[in-house]
């Protein structure tokens, strides 16, 4: 047979390349790392690091599901097959819960998410029927789907691995022990639950009249391996290997290892009714018909059938595409190439990133080495947390890691490795011997192509790798020992902003500035200053509680993002003089007073950056995304996860194309854009430029028209054939938007329409056309 390779995203082959118009959001999700999958129906649906795709073997189309599609949620912990519901179970780590029809319909149950403080876990899944049993840290959460309603909570003071239902009663699975209760008991009292097993068992599986469960850790009475039991008999020990892998349906039961499958018909649930030789490394495995499905990880989603005794491939692998993780805490735009670092310190170290290093070039999706690295260095490569591309040089590129030194790549290749024992770089350890402590971040290269860079922890933060090859170090005060050092800017005049995140004992957070006056080596006219807190245009008193993020605007202002609000550096000139005062914007409440409002004060501000018509777009911790006015007096739009596709209220990193004016939006959990209204504007206004998006506008599109190529703040008409004007503005930035709404305020009637367009000074003019259907 020949072999059919389908991969991610090839539905997407057929569109013009960012075919998407203003207003619209998109979705840039990892499916690289398949861990699940379940068929139903024609489908195979497979999840990928918490993110859904299905694949119809019937006409081997691929669909990817998101919040675009109407899905309450991004994390997916479970999915499982309704078939009295016909729908898709999707349980996310939230415990809210989807219910997914084969047309597409999401029907949300939110009452468990609701309930949820916080510290819910969920261990295991099982239907009966039409309801859901999820195992989770504390108890048994029961959902009746037929009524979409949360059925009961049952709390039973431990942990529990697995639970279902089986004959009129409802087992927990514990450490060491099996508890049930009776269906028709007051379930919410301890005392009904009673101990059914003393064993440890990791899974139950209702099947047909039989209850399976595994247990790998043996105890007394229960041996590892895979059991049988109906009541009113003992336990029959059906297989002594472990098997952790596990599907069953209404008439097959599947159980994997590395080595081999074992298949259950329910006619005859005391028997293996196939043994198969499979030596592998898959992640999960399930069948429909004949066909098995394997999730193999980062091979992606295979087919295989059974060849004698063994399995061998069926004709389909589903490769991964997309980001290769959902992690995005730094990013930032060279030219049209984004470059994304996906790491970040954990100052208590409990949690370590894979090293993610990614470029998106608008089209295509590419990683930087990583699998050599740490048998190269000697250590794991972790936390990658910033990347700078080399201003000589587009293919030469240097990355930071939150523990292990810095990193240069060439071509996309791994280069070298400097850390404690071949720079002056050092360690947060006290004894400064720990290579894995080297906590560097805030890498910017100056005009001279100096590469800067703060190392957490030192007595001397600030670093430099000159452009000879050398280093140089600048000491600063106020910074020593700093621990959270993250972000940094060279600004317009060349000077060093340094922004301190995090609090300790011995160091208060706040921002710092260098002038260096371009002489890295000559410290004698240095100009230095760090402020944690001050005074405002009012003389009100602020605190910084951190510094977040700092971005230098068109104008020279410095904006600056931190943990008590937004903040603004109208003249960094005056940072140095004992009369400095910092300005937070005024927002105008608009009913009938004079009385304003300081611009997102006492909100998180972690992210900042600008669109091609001076707007500023602003990410915060736990208050979504802001659009605000060049000046920052007027709040445009607010985007949150409960009135849009925002992934996440949660923003960790913000890069707007000046090309097209596309808002990549890094979150907590993924990755995600919106095409705004203003791209970077042309020096020039000339016909070529000119992009008219959607052309034709086809009755179905419900959205806007968009016309990108032009100069700033240019006039825009649109005139039908008549020669009235129905619709006209002023492109924000190098684009232009129409809601295709004539002055009367109902959609233009179908027609040939010129768009034109004049510059601001009046000195040159084009005309475009557009097609409405």
């Amino acid at each position: 047979m020949k072999k059919v390779l389908v991969l991610l995203f090839l539905f997407t082959a057929l569109l013009p390349l960012r075919a998407v118009a203003d207003g619209r959001w998109r979705m840039y999700l990892a499916y690289h790392n398949n861990t699940y999958n379940v068929p139903m129906g024609t489908r195979i649906y497979s999840l990928c690091d918490g993110n859904l795709y299905s694949y119809d073997t019937a006409d081997n189309s691929v669909h990817y599901f998101s919040k675009l599609d109407g899905l309450n949620g991004k994390s997916i912990r479970f999915i499982a097959a309704v078939s009295t519901r016909q729908r898709l179970l999707v349980v996310y780590s939230d415990g809210n819960i989807d219910l997914v029809s084969p047309n597409g319909d999401v029907f949300n149950i939110p009452q468990l998410s609701s309930a949820n403080g916080g510290d819910l876990v969920l261990n295991d899944l099982a239907i009966n029927g039409d309801e859901v049993d999820l195992a989770t840290n504390e108890g048994v959460v029961r959902i009746d789907m037929k009524k979409a309603e949360l059925k009961g909570y049952y709390k039973l003071g431990a942990n529990v691995a697995s639970a279902v239902v089986f004959e009129g009663k409802l087992y927990a699975a514990l450490s060491d022990k099996v508890l049930a209760c009776d269906l028709n008991a007051n379930m919410s009292d301890k005392n009904s639950w009673q101990v059914s097993l003393n064993a440890s068992v990791r899974r139950f599986f209702a099947f047909g009249r039989r209850l399976l469960f595994q247990v790998s850790t043996p105890s007394v009475d229960y041996g590892q391996g895979l059991w049988s039991w109906t009541t009113g008999s003992q336990p029959q020990k059906l297989s002594a290997t472990d098997y952790p892998k596990a599907y069953i349906d209404a008439s097959k039961a599947v159980f994997a290892n590395d080595a081999q499958v074992i298949v259950l018909d329910v006619a005859h649930p005391d028997q293996i009714a196939q043994t198969i030789a499979a030596n592998n490394t898959w992640r999960h495995l399930t069948l429909s018909g004949s066909i098995f499905w394997a999730s193999e990880g980062l091979s992606g989603l295979r087919n295989y059938k059974v060849a004698g005794s063994a399995l061998q491939p069926a004709g389909v692998q589903l490769a991964g595409s997309g980001p290769k993780r959902d992690l995005c805490y730094y990013m930032k735009y060279y030219g049209d190439k984004l470059l994304i670092a996906g790491g970040r310190l954990d100052p208590y170290d409990r949690i370590h990133f894979p090293g993610t290093l990614m470029q998106y070039d608008g089209r295509d999706w590419r990683s930087f080495e990583e699998e050599d690295i740490t048998a190269k260095i000697g250590y794991p490569y972790t936390d990658i947390n910033c990347v700078v591309q080399d201003p000589r040089d587009p293919t030469h590129h240097f990355a930071t890691s939150a523990g292990k030194g810095l990193f240069e790549f060439k071509n996309f290749k791994f280069q070298k490795h400097y850390s404690l024992h071949n720079s002056p770089l050092r360690s947060a350890v006290k004894d400064g011997n720990a290579p894995y402590y080297v906590r560097l971040d805030g890498l910017n290269f100056d005009k001279a192509g100096n590469l800067f860079m703060v190392n957490n922890h030192a007595d001397t933060v600030i670093r430099v790798l000159k452009a000879d090859g050398g280093w140089a170090a600048l000491y600063a005060d106020g910074l020593s020992k700093a621990p959270t050092l993250e972000k940094t800017l060279i600004d317009t005049k060349g000077r060093l902003w340094v922004a301190s995140r995090r609090t300790i004992d011995g160091h208060t957070a706040g921002l710092y500035c260098l002038d260096y006056n371009g002489t890295i080596d000559n410290t004698s006219d240095d100009i230095s200053k760090y402020r944690t807190s001050g005074v405002n245009e009012d003389a009100t008193a602020f605190d910084f509680g951190g510094v977040y993020t700092l971005m230098q605007d068109i104008d020279g202002s410095i904006w600056v993002g931190a943990g008590t609000g937004l903040y603004v550096i109208t003249n960094p000139d005056d940072w140095f003089k004992s009369d400095f005062y910092i300005t937070q914007i005024k927002v105008p409440r608009n009913d009938g007073t004079n009385y304003a409002d300081y611009l997102l004060a006492k909100v998180p501000v972690n992210a900042i950056t600008t669109d091609g018509g001076g707007r500023k777009w602003i990410g915060t911790l736990g208050g979504g995304l802001y659009l605000v006015s060049p000046d920052g007096t007027s709040i445009l739009k607010h985007f949150t996860s409960k009135n849009s596709p925002l992934l996440s209220d949660n923003i960790y990193s913000l890069a707007v194309s000046e090309a097209d004016g596309e808002v990549m939006i890094g979150t907590d959990v993924g990755l995600c854009s919106y095409f705004s209204n203003a791209s970077r504007p042309q020096p020039a206004l000339d016909k070529s430029n000119i992009k008219v998006y959607p052309n034709p506008v086809r009755p179905e599109f419900t959205g806007v028209l968009a016309v990108s190529g032009l100069t700033a703040n240019a006039d825009v008409r649109i005139v039908n054939t008549a020669g009235h004007v129905v619709a006209g503005g002023r492109s924000v930035g190098g684009t232009f938007t129409w809601d295709l709404r004539g002055t009367d305020g109902f959609r233009v009637p179908s027609g040939v329409y010129d768009i034109m367009v004049v510059t601001n000074e009046a000195n040159k003019g084009i005309v475009a056309k557009v097609t409405i259907i």
